[in-house]
């Protein structure tokens, strides 16, 4: 996951509509056994992907086998903390409060890309919204977020059952992806757990970075992605919760690549319409701008953006 920033070639932006793949692994007749619920997140898995079922046989396997939906609007803005909470807690975000990635203040310095810390602080994620994990915890069953964000989290004095944050160290070779389905596949099998968030952080940090079309990213990174789908499908198999699991496997924004040879002139910048003495705190991220005026300023600053 990346806090969404333009940089050099072949720059990219979230677009506003995404895959989801919805696969239901069986659908039980027996209602007086209750079923378990896996939530899987790719980040940055655009709708445009669904259209490669040669390349991706995973997502061919997914649609001849469940149910799938061709694509999804993500909410505004489309970071990824803000759509998480979104497809967790089924708030908007002016609604949930998480409005961007990392956590901002205005007695602090703006974040830039240190994303990480946000994931630990219960601050950011505790307000007002309740995310599947704590409601489930509510009605007496067992939760669990594997690197899901905010599901470290504690919200109105509750966390999910098990919880493992997503942190620097994380590993996100194909190796390190297996080990993580190993270990959310253990919390169904010897926890007992009833719903778990899990999150795997590409193809959207590579993607930011090379374009989503690049050679790493459509070929090598979609590729990971495949295999650890079918990986993950095996894993079910071999822990004979065919009849007792469903998987939701989905994503929270795509990508679209930038023009990067605009000029200084050519691109839009908050600080060639307002003045920054009239702001007391400014934070760009991308195609978004997090702006707070000096006291007394707001309408000022509202005129000059709107061009009146």
């Amino acid at each position: 996951m990346s806090c969404l920033t333009l940089r050099a070639s072949n720059q990219t932006v979230d677009r506003g509509i995404f895959l989801v793949v919805i696969f239901l692994c069986v659908v039980s007749l027996n209602l007086a056994s209750a079923s378990k619920l896996l939530l899987v997140i790719f980040d940055g898995t655009g709708h445009y992907y669904a259209g490669h079922k040669d390349q991706i046989p995973a997502f061919k396997h997914l649609q001849d086998n469940g149910v799938w939906a061709k694509y999804m609007k993500p909410p505004f803005p489309t970071y990824t903390n803000p759509c998480h909470e979104t497809l967790a807690t089924g708030l908007y975000v002016e609604s949930h409060g998480v409005t961007t990635n990392c956590k901002m203040s205005l007695s602090e310095p703006p974040p830039g890309l240190n994303y990480y810390p946000t994931y630990l602080d219960d601050e950011w994620w505790d307000k007002g919204g309740e995310p599947i994990w704590i409601t489930a915890v509510k009605q007496g069953l067992k939760s669990g977020g594997h690197h899901y964000p905010g599901s470290y989290a504690k919200i109105g004095g509750r966390t999910a059952t098990l919880r493992v944050p997503l942190i620097p160290e994380t590993a996100t070779t194909e190796v390190g992806w297996r080990s993580h389905v190993d270990s959310f596949m253990s919390w169904f099998t010897e926890q007992g757990l009833d719903f778990i968030a899990a999150y795997f952080p590409h193809p959207d940090d590579l993607s930011h970075i090379y374009g989503p079309w690049s050679e790493i990213v459509a070929n090598e990174t979609m590729s990971k992605v495949n295999r650890t789908i079918f990986y993950l499908l095996e894993k079910v198999k071999q822990s004979g919760l065919q009849d007792q699991l469903d998987i939701i496997i989905t994503s929270d924004h795509g990508l679209a690549e930038v023009d990067t040879s605009i000029t200084e002139d050519e691109a839009i910048s908050v600080l060639k319409h307002v003045d920054a003495s009239q702001l007391d705190y400014l934070y760009v991220m991308g195609t978004n701008a997090f702006i707070e005026p000096k006291p007394g300023q707001l309408m000022e600053v509202y005129r000059k953006l709107k061009g009146r």
